[in-house]
């Protein structure tokens, strides 16, 4: 009786990497958020895919300036498996050109990194004004004529703009 094994390996020079890329919410590269309002959230996708030819542990965060506005630990992926997450951004630091960096560690202390230059504007005060009038409100950097209505939470004394 005669035997065969066969092992099977990877070729010496095969390179091993992982696939690292964020999306835009409708899952293309075309509408990235990079210009939004303080106080809003965004989608984004983040995805990995494991070509390192063996099973490979990932952790990641997403931050802007000094603030990490989300993190990860533990995903695990095998060979050739591919994630895709959306992930929620708040953004709350008014500024210019803000860099929201997406950072990926894995377990093979391979660093990768990506980024989004962002403008992150303030909203502009609540206007306080009797209900039915009609008043022009500047809301970002541009100009929406508003009709002001009773829909409104009188105890935070906040009022409704309907775009008209």
């Amino acid at each position: 009786m005669v035997g065969t094994t066969l092992l099977l390996a990877p070729h010496p020079n095969e390179a091993s990497y992982s696939d690292f890329y964020v999306l835009d919410s409708n899952g293309q590269t075309i509408a990235y958020p990079t210009n939004v309002t303080a106080g809003t959230s965004s989608t984004l996708i983040l995805g990995i895919t494991n070509h390192e030819n063996t099973s490979n542990t990932y952790a990641g965060t997403v931050s802007l300036g000094n603030s990490t506005l989300y993190r990860f630990d533990n995903l695990t992926l095998v060979q050739g498996q591919n994630v895709e997450r959306p992930i929620y951004i708040a953004f709350t630091s008014v500024g210019e050109k803000q860099k929201l960096n997406f950072t990926l560690v894995d377990s093979f202390d391979k660093t990768y990194e990506l980024h989004l230059w962002v403008n992150v504007r303030r909203l502009d005060r609540l206007l306080h004004v009797p209900d039915g009038v009609a008043a022009n409100v500047r809301l970002g950097t541009g100009i929406a004529k508003a009709l002001f209505d009773d829909r409104c939470d009188r105890r935070a004394r906040r009022y409704t703009a309907w775009a008209i």
